[in-house]
């Protein structure tokens, strides 16, 4: 027996676009109930941070004025020691009081995250928070701490703050245009794929070209169907718009 199950293509397409009032509207729907979510629900979270400048030389050190390749290499291998650095609990518990100990250290560890600016010796201290102000606040306290603390740690280098944060006038997520097309998208397709699927399970015979697909033999004819719900006076399910069914 052939366990094969022959996908016509066009007749898909055209089960979808027969619904496609019905599509659009799951994918309005879904798209409505998305952006509502997002609106209401989710936490709008502001984003921050401060530029540092690693020097692998205290200030106090005389050097020439030019910066050699070995300097700059040194300084941007510092990157990895120094954020370890500024995430320690030594350095994150006076941010703590900085800030009068509004967070403790472990939740100030879990608003920054560090990274270094690629080929320089540059990195960037990110502070996320639900409040711009607040962000802002702990970003600037945290590079008040580590300019006094990491030549503590480090002796014969230093850093400098090349930007201070400033408050974000924007919040980065939630990104309401991008959820409001994710949720048009799964809309518009889980709609289609549930159509195609309910399509697909559907063995009733509707035509006669159902007829012709499901089996060799030949259509010998077809009965008019006498339930016209336009009946008019003396026809009797027998006129012009009485539909047929095929055997």
């Amino acid at each position: 027996m052939d366990n094969f199950v022959e996908i016509d293509l066009g007749h898909l397409i055209g089960v979808v676009l027969k619904k496609w009032w019905l599509i659009l509207l799951a994918a309005v729907l879904c798209g409505g109930a998305t952006l509502l979510y997002t609106l209401y629900f989710i936490t709008p979270m502001y984003r921050t941070n401060i530029s540092v400048y690693v020097k692998n030389v205290s200030d106090d050190v005389k050097r020439s004025d030019t910066i050699n390749t070995a300097d700059l290499t040194a300084s941007q291998r510092l990157v990895n020691t120094y954020v370890t650095i500024i995430t320690s609990n030594t350095v994150l518990d006076k941010v703590s009081e900085n800030i009068g100990s509004i967070y403790d250290a472990s939740t100030i560890r879990s608003m920054v995250s560090c990274a270094a600016v690629r080929d320089t010796e540059i990195f960037t201290v990110t502070v996320t928070n639900a409040s711009p102000e607040i962000a802002a606040y702990i970003a600037n306290a945290i590079a008040d701490v580590m300019i006094v603390e990491i030549p503590e740690f480090l002796e014969g280098s230093s850093v400098k703050i090349v930007d201070y944060a400033i408050i974000p006038t924007r919040p980065f997520t939630p990104d309401i245009p991008r959820n409001l097309i994710l949720g048009l998208a799964v809309g518009l397709f889980l709609s289609a794929f549930i159509i195609i699927v309910i399509d697909f399970f559907d063995k009733r015979i509707k035509s006669e070209e159902d007829l012709v697909r499901l089996s060799d033999i030949p259509v010998l004819g077809a009965v008019p169907d006498f339930m016209d719900s336009r009946k008019s006076a003396g026809s009797y399910g027998y006129g012009s718009q009485a539909k047929e069914s095929t055997v």
